[in-house]
């Protein structure tokens, strides 16, 4: 923890509509822990009539993204948009999340992560492994980070439900060099043989007011100038028991017409 210490970077939660207390919680300390930057919760957005698909029941992924887009400042180094429902992109059914890297910018959707979606009993604790495991794959690519191919890393991208269970909320040695290395260049990088990459530029600059921090407390030395509504939390993350295995061919028993593979992350390519 110490080698992060000089860091000021930050990363901003944006609830895109209604999102419990409790999981941004949950997804703010888990990144907290992943990425060694301090995590803010700002203020919600509320999604339009013009990001949401009456005939598909969806909101358009693609649209979502432009919304916590606007929440800039010069500290930084990702947002994170989380909204309690459904997304598609594209030619896609729909997607667990998806992310902007040129932007600096990713979105989760959870209703496909409740167990209750695919008429289950409600299991609490593997909506919300599954929820911060996808938050930290989703802030990884949206800091320009690569997708990995080892079965077990988070950064492996999720096509299905099950490999979304089956990853761990860690990364792999190689991507927790990479990662050192391109986010914290100050720290000794655990493999020494490995050349540092460059510092990542900021992708956002200037945010809004009203957001709460979630900080180490070692980290709180320093005092900031913050705004009067905003309120510092310490939060200590508590592992989850192993993932749960789900069925890998999961479809939502209501979506008419024929059946189609879970594919659950994306990445949007500007033409």
């Amino acid at each position: 923890m110490e080698k992060y210490r000089e860091s000021r970077k930050e990363i901003l939660l944006v609830p895109v509509g209604k999102v419990l207390v409790d999981i941004l919680g949950e997804i703010a300390v888990a990144l907290r822990k992943t990425y060694k930057f301090h995590v803010h919760i700002g203020r919600s957005e509320e999604p339009g009539m013009d990001e949401y698909s009456d005939e598909r029941r969806q909101y358009d992924a693609k649209k979502l993204l432009a919304l916590p887009t606007a929440r800039k400042r010069d500290s930084l180094v990702a947002v994170l948009g989380v909204v309690d429902a459904d997304m598609f992109a594209g030619e896609k059914s729909f997607v667990f999340g998806l992310n902007k890297p040129e932007k600096g910018i990713g979105i989760i959707a959870l209703s496909r992560l409740r167990e209750e979606f695919y008429k289950k009993p409600s299991n609490s604790e593997l909506f919300l492994r599954r929820a911060v495991t996808e938050a930290i794959y989703q802030v990884g690519m949206a800091m320009q980070l690569s997708p990995c191919v080892m079965k077990k890393c988070v950064l492996l991208p999720t096509t299905t439900l099950w490999r979304l269970d089956s990853k761990a909320q860690t990364f792999c040695d190689a991507c927790q060099n990479r990662m050192e290395q391109k986010l914290h260049p100050t720290a000794e990088p655990a493999d020494k043989k490995k050349e540092p990459e460059d510092n990542l530029e900021d992708t956002i600059s200037e945010g809004p007011a009203g957001e709460e921090v979630l900080a180490d407390p070692t980290e709180l030395q320093i005092e900031e100038k913050r705004p009067e509504d905003e309120s510092e939390i310490s939060a200590e993350l508590v592992e989850p028991e192993g993932p749960i295995a789900a069925e890998a061919a999961a479809i939502h028993t209501e979506t008419a017409g024929p059946e189609e593979p879970l594919v659950a992350d994306a990445q949007e390519n500007e033409k």
